[in-house]
């Protein structure tokens, strides 16, 4: 799903090791922020910081003299940089620069990030969400990143939103705790979906997607299986996948996931992270 003529490369090495949770969030913010655009489109440079995870910001530039950069690029980017992280299961403050036929088209900063930017946000707040001013569902909530409401049976979880209204979505997950899972195989799979998910318009209506794991990790796969009426949108799956993202961290969940979404008390689909052989039976 990455063009082949697509690569990263080192452009600094960082000395500085960074909170693994604060990356793996934070770049999953980016993707979740990135599918919100056009494929094709442009975007000038700007930093994300992930609420509650802000410890670690994302910058992503075109290349000097050319500030902009494709949201493709970007997107390609940040999904090889998250895997490369879930690889090595380390992260520190490098410098990617992202290439297209061996030209650089642009780079990714991972940076830490002091209290006092943490407390004046960035260019990259939700306030630049392009489906933000038309849909409050992308608006951040102030709640704290780790809440989460637990029933009574603990394998079956609802899961307040720390990202989005959860007035209008709600998650509810399922542990299959016959199958155990590491958070780098989660977010190896969280990235596989949301750049299957970006390469779409945001509004568009999603049909069943799968998406497996690369031939050098452990055999696992993701997937959105929608249901009737068939309201889901790819942007309603991406806001879905940062909050699974939370909530597996905040949560410690070990094992696959069965994840049923709703919006607006309506079912729309459920999200699967499994690892076995692939399709499921």
């Amino acid at each position: 799903m990455v063009d082949p003529c697509f690569d990263i490369h080192l452009a600094r090495r960082g000395g500085l090791t960074l909170e693994t949770d604060s990356a793996l969030m934070a770049v999953t913010k980016v993707m979740h922020q990135l599918s919100g655009y056009d494929f094709d489109d442009e975007i000038g440079a700007v930093t994300y910081l992930c609420k509650g995870y802000a410890d670690v910001s994302v910058t992503i530039k075109g290349v000097p003299g050319r500030t902009d950069i494709s949201v493709k690029y970007a997107i390609w980017g940040a999904f090889l940089v998250g895997q490369s992280i879930t690889w090595w299961k380390a992260v520190r403050n490098h410098v990617f620069a992202l290439e297209y036929d061996g030209r650089v088209v642009g780079y990714i900063e991972l940076e830490w990030t002091p209290v006092q930017l943490k407390l004046a946000g960035s260019s990259g707040d939700d306030d630049d969400d392009p489906d933000q001013a038309q849909d409050p569902m992308d608006a951040i909530l102030s709640a704290q990143a780790g809440s989460a409401a637990v029933s009574q049976d603990p394998s079956n979880v609802t899961l307040a939103l720390p990202f989005g209204d959860d007035r209008k979505m709600m998650l509810r997950y399922h542990e299959v705790t016959t199958i155990d899972f590491t958070k780098w195989e989660f977010f190896a799979n969280i990235y596989l979906e949301l750049l299957y998910v970006g390469s779409f318009p945001p509004r568009w209506r999603v049909e069943t997607m799968w998406a497996v794991s690369p031939p050098d990790f452990p055999k696992t796969y993701i997937g959105f299986i929608p249901k009737p009426p068939y309201l889901a949108e790819y942007r309603h799956v991406a806001l879905a996948s940062l909050n699974t993202a939370n909530g597996i961290l905040t949560q410690h969940v070990a094992h696959g996931l069965i994840i049923a979404i709703s919006l607006e008390e309506e079912s729309i689909g459920e999200s699967v992270i499994s690892r076995g052989e692939f399709p499921p039976e």
